[in-house]
């Protein structure tokens, strides 16, 4: 007896309900891993802490995410949570479950530009830091003023400021403290070349002294076409042993940055920071001076100028004098000015 022929009907039908399920299966896993899961319309980050938990990611991505089920479901699948890494990481609204728990486990976290621009106080530098790395403020300063690493690199826990060399730099957010501070130290002696080095010892300074100058010079013009001329007349004066006399010192000093003008109560105020009370320079730098600053006293004019004075005319420029005579009488004309649009 032949075998009874499979009609053409049941098989069409089986072979469309193949496809429908295979249709279905397509879509279901288009969604669960591929369609975007993301709930936000532009790039965002997120940041996971060190040590975090998996229940701690789903707090993070609650806000996130489209669909925590599916998200889970992929996690568990690629044993994401066993395999957290912290750090900052970028999310786009394109990505999908996969692309994203992918990004998580990879630890290809995005780096956090830091901008040093200016600090005055070290403090500032730190509470800046701390608030964009995972580390606090209480970490980064045990690490600057760690002993060891002061006298790896000649430096006082005053003077520390000094690695703040103002630029762009990129970090991983969760560094620790100690290696974010030995990234600064690379950064600050990248800048400080054997050349730039020569041309401190020349002067008979080292580069903290430089900077030191660099940094009254970068508080006392804006002016970036004089700030060689003024560097000149700090090293003139620090070469007659007379007493810088620096009006940025002296705000320093009392802690008051928004003073228009200079009183002989604030000249009399007792500070190694004073350099009217006393000669020499500060013990550290008043400020982080930016790199035109620093070149412009590595490059320092060459002339016979002892004394300058803000021109009368508040363009921002200075009068410049060889002797105090002619000082007084550049003097004279910014107090007189100063006065008649009443600016105490």
């Amino acid at each position: 007896m032949r075998p009874q022929k499979i009609r053409r009907p049941r098989l069409l039908i089986a072979l469309t309900i193949c496809l429908v399920l295979a249709t279905l299966l397509a879509m279901v896993s288009y969604v669960v891993f591929f369609k975007s899961n993301v709930s936000q319309p532009k790039t965002v980050y997120i940041y996971v802490p060190s040590q975090a938990k998996y229940s701690q990611i789903e707090q993070i991505l609650d806000t996130i995410l489209i669909n925590k089920g599916t998200f889970g479901q992929v996690s568990r699948l690629l044993q994401y949570p066993k395999l957290i890494k912290a750090g900052k990481y970028k999310i786009m609204p394109s990505m999908g479950n996969w692309a994203l728990v992918r990004l998580l486990r990879s630890g290809n976290q995005t780096p956090v530009r830091l901008s040093f621009v200016k600090f005055r106080m070290l403090n500032d530098a730190v509470i800046y830091c701390s608030k964009k790395m995972e580390f606090s403020e209480q970490e980064l300063q045990l690490a600057i003023d760690s002993n060891v690493f002061l006298n790896q690199n000649q430096l006082t826990q005053q003077a520390a400021i000094a690695l703040f060399v103002p630029n762009t730099y990129e970090f991983y957010w969760n560094m620790r403290a100690d290696k974010f501070v030995e990234k600064m130290v690379k950064q600050y002696l990248n800048f400080w070349t054997q050349d730039r080095r020569d041309k401190a010892a020349k002067m008979n300074l080292t580069a903290q002294q430089i900077t030191i100058v660099a940094s009254i010079v970068e508080e006392e013009t804006n002016k970036a076409d004089e700030k060689a001329r003024v560097a000149g007349v700090y090293l003139n004066r620090l070469a007659l042993n007379m007493k810088l006399q620096a009006d940025p010192t002296v705000k320093y000093a009392v802690g008051d940055f928004t003073l228009r003008r200079i009183l002989n109560i604030h000249l009399a105020y007792d500070s190694p920071y004073n350099t009217y009370f006393y000669e020499g320079l500060p013990p550290a730098p008043i400020c982080t001076p930016s790199v035109v600053s620093l070149e412009a006293t590595l490059n320092a004019e060459t002339h016979d100028y002892l004394f300058f004075c803000a021109k009368e005319d508040f363009s921002g420029y200075h009068n410049f004098a060889k002797t105090f005579a002619e000082h007084n009488l550049n003097a004279q004309r910014y107090q007189s000015e100063l006065n008649k649009r009443k600016i105490k």
